[in-house]
């Protein structure tokens, strides 16, 4: 990574003791620290269901195991963990505390759509959550209201340790707040999850979405909805995939409608050819996944 120029590393989840242990050591030698971005894994098997129909995410278990991994991620971090040993998750006696290296926090994954149409559903005309830290609007869906319900149970467990870090939720074209009706799958348009709806103070990370048809017909409806949204401003920040540098609109989009690099690092449709030198790397971001079940 050092040679790479690699400045700011994401995970999408807790890894093992020994790599918050490295990056401690990496970056006692380093007159500039590598950031971390820490995120935290939502419980997506849960939230799908082994009939694959979406479950409602206020389901008791669903939301302890959500609560849990939210409580053992910031515990991680701040080097005051010791995690027992479960399939497809990350063990030990964590001791590194890191979190003066956290740039941010990323909370959840890729939100099912079915299990977000079931939570709608099943809790029509729930109050809006309202907590400590966080809050959902009049306008917030259930599950929405239940995403906002997650990032206060964040900060409560972040305070404990005296650290406020910048959070955002997760989010992927399938659900973000924009219409796609050219969509050919009807769940890549089902519902929307709108950072909009949840919290206060911060601004909409909107990216452009990627769009399938060859002639772009649509492409200035996109756009134009997007800077509609950045004037009305936002309450919370929210992800949704986008490389660093960008090719084309829609070319070489990924099945799921994000943006997909090729081979090596750049955005989409961008081929730099074998010659790259380090600093046409420098300020790229790795990001490290979750260890298969």
């Amino acid at each position: 990574m050092e040679e790479m120029n690699v400045d700011v590393l994401r995970v999408y989840t807790i890894l093992n003791p020994e790599f918050y242990d490295a990056f401690i050591e990496f970056n006692s030698t380093r007159e500039e620290p590598l950031w971390l971005i820490q995120g935290v894994w939502s419980p997506e098997e849960e939230l799908t269901g082994e009939d694959l129909e979406g479950r409602d995410a206020y389901t008791p278990e669903i939301t302890e195991i959500f609560q849990g991994e939210i409580r053992d991620a910031v515990r991680v971090v701040h080097g005051d963990a010791d995690l027992p040993e479960r399939p497809g998750h990350a063990s030990g006696r964590f001791r590194s505390d890191v979190s003066k290296y956290v740039l941010g926090w990323v909370v959840g994954t890729e939100w099912f759509p079915l299990a977000v149409e079931t939570t709608d559903d099943a809790n029509v005309g729930m109050d809006p959550y309202s907590g400590e830290y966080f809050q959902a609007t009049t306008d917030a869906t259930p599950f929405e209201g239940w995403l906002a319900w997650m990032l206060d149970t964040f900060a409560k467990e972040e305070m404990e340790y005296g650290w406020q870090h910048p959070v955002a939720l997760s989010n992927w074209p399938t659900t973000d707040p924009l219409r796609h009706p050219d969509e050919a799958n009807e769940q890549e348009d089902l519902v929307s999850v709108d950072p909009m709806h949840v919290g206060r103070g911060g601004e909409d990370h909107i990216v452009r979405a990627a769009v399938r048809d060859p002639e772009q017909r649509r492409t200035g409806e996109l756009l134009g909805a997007v800077r509609e949204r950045r004037r009305r401003g936002a309450d919370l920040l929210d992800r949704l995939q986008c490389p660093r540098r960008r090719g084309p609109l829609a070319r070489r989009a990924g099945p799921s409608g994000t943006f997909r690099a090729r081979r090596g690092i750049g955005g989409p449709g961008v081929d730099d050819g074998p010659a790259r030198d380090r600093r046409s790397l420098r300020g790229q971001s790795l990001r490290v996944g979750r260890t298969p079940r």
